[in-house]
Formats: structure tokens, sequence, C-alpha cells
């Protein structure tokens, strides 16, 4: 809707500065219509004269454009390939050209009528001026009226980009909460007919973090439900705090996640307050969670540490051993959420399973060693969406940089075509008023 907004009003700022060449034409045209009038030709003779030339100039700057479009569909479908995959929805299709008959001939007809209309019919004054006078009254606050439209607009467009540009740089300057750089993320879904519950699942995923934390290359390797920017519909579920009475109606709400002994480490998660999961968190131990600061926030002024939560009505307590920064785990624009995480092995039901590894140099060089550690264990298992962090965090930023760019060079365009009309309104203002220049310069004025 932008982008069709954006369009709009450079087609306005055109539709405006043909306007204003259009007078300025009629204008320089004056005394020739004058002429015309004067060997009996009728106003609407002259009016349809005047649209045949402007249908026709329409005409052919579309089909100059449509022209172009053709020339340039391959670079801009390569050009728009880097951001999304329907460029297959991209072509010159019967809707596009009638779109652009319709637009050419309507600006012509529109926009070469008005002018047409705005000359004066005083065939006589026409007649005995021996050049042409300066334009005034309406006219002249017309076609000015014209000038300043087409500058507002430009300079909303202009603001508008300048504003997308810098949300854009902000969005990059983004404080994630946790470290993008040499992570490198995939999918490992187990087939659940092979791997029916939790049991079966752990004992699959258990032995292949260990063995990618093995491998040389990897620094830290993790096992987790929820990679940051990759999911981007929070899952949050109420829970109870034990230490305090809460309404049913309005008990808070956090996001669950998995993670395994690693998971902090390998995205560089700060740990705030006392400790994250370790190798001790087996099925067997006590059942431990830990928060993150968002979710700290409602135990109010006291210490989460120690205390116990329930996500089933009391049926099952969770102790809160340590608390973790804030991540942004589901958009660069989007706040940090509350959020809980429970070790893998404690997990109460099964997951589709999401491996990360941070590396020592180049992740994507992981990507071979990621499928061998997954296929010594289960050589039918399917490893997918292979991926670095930073290509995520890349495509979360993809749509507004494209956004931001193509409203760039619409406000480009529209003013290149305002700085053209403007100096065809001033070369055709200057023409008009040669003989009171004449005038001054006799007068003793300077060029200057």
């Amino acid at each position: 809707l932008l982008l069709l907004g954006t369009t709009g009003l450079v087609l306005l700022i055109a539709c405006a500065n043909v306007a204003n060449l259009m007078l300025a034409r009629m204008l320089r045209r004056e005394r020739e219509f004058a002429m015309r009038a004067a060997l009996g030709a009728r106003r609407g003779r002259l009016v349809r004269q005047v649209l045949a030339e402007s249908v026709l100039l329409s005409a052919v700057a579309g089909a100059a454009g449509l022209g172009v479009a053709w020339l340039t569909l391959g670079l801009l479908t390569r050009f728009v390939a880097r951001f999304t995959t329907r460029t297959d929805a991209i072509g010159l299709d019967p809707m596009v050209l009638g779109a652009t008959l319709l637009v050419a001939v309507g600006t012509g007809l529109v926009f070469g009528a008005l002018p047409a209309y705005a000359t004066r019919a005083d065939v006589l004054s026409s007649l005995k001026q021996g050049s042409l006078g300066a334009l005034g009254g309406p006219r002249r606050l017309g076609r000015d009226g014209l000038v300043v439209a087409q500058v507002a607009l430009s300079v909303m467009l202009l603001v508008g980009a300048s504003l997308l540009l810098a949300s854009l740089m902000r969005l990059q300057r983004v404080d994630t909460g946790f470290h993008s750089e040499r992570v490198l993320t995939a999918t490992a879904f187990g087939n659940f007919s092979k791997y029916p519950d939790v049991k079966s699942q752990l004992d699959l995923y258990e032995p292949l973090t260990e063995r990618l934390n093995a491998t040389p290359g990897i620094e830290s390797a993790a096992i987790t439900n929820a990679i940051p920017l990759v999911l981007q519909n929070p899952n949050e579920t109420p829970f109870d705090i034990e230490v305090r009475a809460s309404d049913p109606a309005s008990r808070p709400k956090g996001d669950v996640n998995i993670a395994s002994p690693r998971y902090f480490e390998t995205l560089g998660i700060p740990v705030v307050a006392g400790r994250v999961f370790t190798a001790l968190d087996h099925r067997e131990a006590p059942r431990v969670v830990v928060v993150n600061q968002s979710m700290a926030r409602f135990w109010g002024e006291k210490n989460p540490i120690g205390s116990r939560v329930s996500a089933n009505n009391g049926d099952t307590w969770w102790t809160v051993v340590g608390i973790v920064g804030d991540v942004r785990q589901y958009g660069l624009d989007q706040a940090p959420n509350a959020q809980a995480y429970i070790p893998l092995a404690q997990m109460p039901v099964g997951l589709g399973a999401q491996v990360m590894v941070r590396g020592a140099a180049d992740p994507a060089t992981l990507a071979r060693a990621v499928r061998d550690a997954v296929h010594a264990l289960d050589p039918d298992m399917p490893v997918e969406d292979i991926q670095t962090l930073e290509d995520a965090k890349r495509g979360m930023l993809a749509a507004p940089r494209l956004t931001a760019l193509l409203l760039s060079i619409f406000a480009g365009i529209s003013l290149l075509v305002t700085l053209a009309g403007i100096a065809g309104v001033i070369a055709a203002n200057v023409t008009q008023r040669t003989r009171e220049f004449g005038i001054r310069v006799a007068l003793g004025a300077g060029a200057r």
C-alpha cells in the first residue's frame, strides 16, 4: 500500500508537470489560436485540436514507458529475487497494459483540456499584442499552485524516504540480545512414528549435541524449539507464581522454549543472575527453569531465583535457577517478550528440534558437519533450512530495505520531474516577459 500510494503521488507530480507545461505551451500559442478563432474556428474545435495533440503525446510517452518497463523487467526480477521467491508473479500482463493505456490517455485528456479551457478567449486583445504579455490573474495563480503542489508532494516523498531509511538504519543497529555472528542453524525434525515420545527423542538429540560439541571447528552446539528471528508466532502460556496469589483471569503470560545445556553459550545470551542449564539437569533431577529479564519483572521487587512457577495450574512446579538477558525472539521491530526456558532433558512433550552451532570461523562451512552428525545417528532424518543467524537477520530486514530503496527511487524521480517542471515554467515565464525585461534593461537594470 505504501509503494502503491507513492507511485500515485509520483503520477500526480508528473500530471501537475504536464499541466504546467501544457499551460505554458498554450500561452506561447495564444496569438495562433486567436488567429484561428478570427478565421472562424469555434472554441470547441480548438479544444479538440489541443486534446488530440496532448493525447498523442501522452500515448507516445506511455508507449515509451512500457518499453522501458519491458527492457528492465529482467533487472527488476533479479533484484527482487534477493528478497522474495515470488518473482514469477512479476510481469507485463493485460491488466498492466490496460492500466498504462488508461493512465496515459486519461492524463492527456484531463491535463490537456484544463490549460485549453484556462486560456483567454479575447481574440481582439490577443491579436493586438505585439508580443506575448506577462501571465497574470487566475492563470498565474493556477500555474504557481501547480508548482507549489509539485514541490510539496516531492518534499513529502523525500521526507517519507528519509524516515524509512532512518528506521532501517535503527533496525540494523538494534540490540537483538544475542550474538548472531558465526552461528549456523538447521532444522532436524525426527520422524514422529520413529520417535513417538520424549524418551525416544532424547535418545536421539542428547547424543547429537554431544557429537556436535565434539566436532572440530564447532565451539558450542545446542538444541532448541525456537531459533531467534526464525519463528514469527509467540506461544504465550499463562503461569502461576508460587509465592503470590494470582487471579486466574489475569495470570501473567510467558513464552516457553526448550534449551539444551549450551544454548545460552551458543547464542551469547548474557546470564544476569543465577545459573543456566548443565548436564546435571537430567530427567530425574528437580525441575528447573530459567527466565529472562522481562519475565522476572512479574516478581516485582522480589528475586525470582529459588521461587517456583507452574504452567499447568499447579500440577507441576519448576524452580527458577537463573535470569538471562532479553532476546528479540520474533523480530527486530518487536519488543522482547517474557520468556521461560526449560531444559531439553526435562521437556514435558516432544519437539521439532532445531540445531544451532557456533563455529570458530565461517559457519557456512559447518553445514556438512551438521548433516554428518545427524546422519550418523539416523541416516533417514532430513536436515533442512540450513542458514546462518546473520542470514535470518538480513531476511528480517529484506522487506523494509526493499521498501526504503524503492521509495527512495520514487522520491528521486519525483524530485527530477519537479525540477524539470519548475525549469520549464521559469523558461516559459521568461519568454512571456521578454518585452518587460527589455524595458527594464533599457532603464538600466543589469542581467543579475
